[in-house]
This record gives structure tokens, C-alpha cells and sequence, in this order.
């Protein structure tokens, strides 16, 4: 079977609707206004703010909990605000019966990203993960690949890589040598050093492109 590589966040699941979520709680809980949530959304930057730094930032501007406390308190209500997208779990089942091994291939904190994909059922679908502070390795770095190929027990002859983020999964792709598929997310490609292989609108369009591309 050929290895497919696939990010979490943004991805498999719909991240940023979970995080506006735990904002949405958050103001809620402490009687602050409702319009502070666009604010907490633009510190988060998508997710790819530091998590520490966004948490003491909200600890800065309110001043109702500790960072730590907020940062606790948005690890264990994650699970329950995180969906799949439609049609990930079947597709991503689709993909097994064509031949493909799926591996999620994932920057993070452990605790939080197995939250995520065990609480929406991925972890059925998937024949394994590998999470970066699991393993000392990050996207775009070529060596987390690598380190996904040898826990499969495979290479990346073949190999796909499908993900939203143009640094860290296409540019991890390329780094590593292999194909990719970009979910635009209503975005254009703006990167002239490297580009993915294709571009598709969600997982479940992705996989049916690497259907009709083959391996």
C-alpha cells in the first residue's frame, strides 16, 4: 500500500470553527463582550500562533484566569468542539479500499491533537499518526516524513501528502520529495518557489483527485 500523509487541522477537522467555539464559551463564561471573540480569533492566526503566547495574551486583555488555566481549560473542551468535516470518514475509508495507507502526519501537543482525531473518529480510519512533540519533529521539515514512513514500515516512494497549510504541508512535501494535494480553503496559491502537485476544495474532493490520478 502507498502512503497518504495527511494534516489534522483545518484538514480531516474543521479547527477553526472548534477554536471560535471555545472563544464563544470563554466570553460567555466570564460575562465578557460578545465582539472580543474576533479579537481572540486574530491573535489565534489560524492556529499557528504559539499556543502559550495566545493564551497569555488572553490573560493580558481580561485578566479572569491564568494562561495556564485557559490553556488547560481549552485542551479538555477541544474533543468536544472539534468536527469532521463531511464525508472525511468515508473518504478517508474510500482511500483504504484503493490501496492507500492513511497516516496522519500532524504538528501539535499530543494530548490535544489525539483528542481531537479520537474524539471524531479518525483513529478508525487511520492506520496511524504521527504528532510532532510525540516524536521532536516538525512540519516542514523533511525528517517527520521520514520518521512517518519507518512507523508505517514503508517509504515514501509514492507517497501523497494532503493538507491546507502551504509552509508546513505542501513545503513539507517538497522538502520530502513527494506529491501533494493543497485544500484551498477559498485561497489562491501565491508561493513561486514550490507548488502542489494538485489543488482541491476539501478531503473529500482531494481524495476523489487522487483517485483519478492514481499512485
Amino acid at each position: 500500500m502507498s502512503l497518504l500523509c495527511l494534516d489534522l487541522d483545518n484538514t480531516l477537522v474543521d479547527r477553526t470553527a472548534g477554536f471560535r467555539a471555545w472563544a464563544s464559551e470563554f466570553v460567555l463564561r466570564y460575562r465578557i463582550e460578545p465582539l472580543e471573540v474576533g479579537w481572540i480569533m486574530q491573535i489565534d492566526l489560524d492556529g499557528y500562533a504559539d499556543r502559550a503566547a495566545v493564551f497569555q495574551q488572553i490573560e493580558a486583555r481580561f485578566g479572569v484566569a491564568s494562561a495556564e488555566e485557559l490553556l488547560e481549560d481549552y485542551r479538555v473542551r477541544t474533543p468536544d468542539l472539534i468536527h469532521a468535516f463531511p464525508g472525511c470518514l468515508e473518504a478517508l475509508r474510500r482511500a483504504r479500499t484503493r490501496g492507500w495507507s492513511p497516516w496522519l502526519v500532524t504538528n501539535g501537543m499530543v494530548a490535544v491533537q489525539e483528542g481531537k482525531l479520537r474524539g471524531v473518529g479518525l483513529d478508525a480510519v487511520l492506520d496511524g499518526w504521527v504528532i510532532s512533540a510525540g516524536v521532536g519533529l516538525r512540519k516542514p521539515g523533511a525528517e517527520i516524513f521520514h520518521k512517518t514512513a519507518e512507523l508505517a514500515g514503508t517509504t515514501l516512494d509514492d507517497a501523497w501528502m494532503i493538507g491546507d497549510s502551504g509552509h508546513a504541508d505542501i513545503g513539507g512535501a517538497h522538502n520530502a520529495g513527494i506529491r501533494s494535494i493543497w485544500i484551498h480553503r477559498h485561497r489562491a496559491w501565491d508561493d513561486t518557489y514550490f507548488a502542489p502537485t494538485h489543488i482541491a476544495a476539501d478531503i473529500v474532493e482531494a481524495i476523489e483527485v487522487l483517485g483519478a490520478v492514481g499512485d
